[in-house]
């Protein structure tokens, strides 16, 4: 059996902890091409997919929580969720994002390993900033099984990764993290 994870990422902000400003572009995905697949190219604005797997390519949509419920929507999704999509309502707690729009879903097999990236203008050197973004795990409406699931994010050469979750079968979980990083 095969068991695929949905990773799920929502907002983020990236700010000098005296500074109200987010440096973040786009942080809740509101500017897009509109929902379902977003392989390839620049799917969302100011923010680059790469796929860097040598084994195939990554699945991933844009989406919000309504998007995956609407009926119609549904039989076209790229990835129907457990506890989301019309017909795999399982009660598991799957919510929207907590600004209540987009959120990126990514396959999280590593056969299918990708990166979602900007660039950040504005950092002044010798200077920490706060990182905080929001994330959760969902599991594809056509596996089952339980799945251990982690985000590892990146600030130039630093990487931090979310604690290690064992996601059980057709399950959700929900959190954020927040990261002090240093400015070189």
């Amino acid at each position: 059996m095969t068991c695929l994870a949905s990773p799920l990422l929502g907002l983020i902000a990236l700010a000098n902890p005296g500074q109200a400003a987010n440096l973040v572009q786009n942080e809740s995905f509101e500017n897009n091409s509109g929902p379902g697949s977003i392989l390839g190219g620049h799917p969302i604005s100011n923010w680059d997919l790469i796929n860097i797997s040598g084994t195939g390519s990554s699945i991933h949509a844009i989406n919000t929580l309504a998007q995956l419920q609407a009926a119609a929507y549904a039989a076209s999704t790229p990835i129907a969720l457990w506890g989301a999509s019309v017909g795999y309502v399982n009660g598991n707690g799957i919510r929207n994002s907590n600004d209540g729009g987009y959120f990126i879903i990514a396959d999280g097999y590593l056969d299918f390993y990708s990166i979602y990236r900007q660039t950040i203008h504005g950092l002044t050197p010798g200077k920490a900033y706060d990182m905080k973004f929001d994330y959760a795990y969902a599991q594809p409406a056509a596996e089952d099984g339980d799945t251990n699931q982690k985000w590892t994010v990146a600030f130039g050469s630093e990487t931090y990764e979310t604690p290690e979750y064992n996601l059980p079968s057709r399950g959700f979980y929900g959190g954020n993290e927040s990261y002090e990083l240093a400015n070189r």
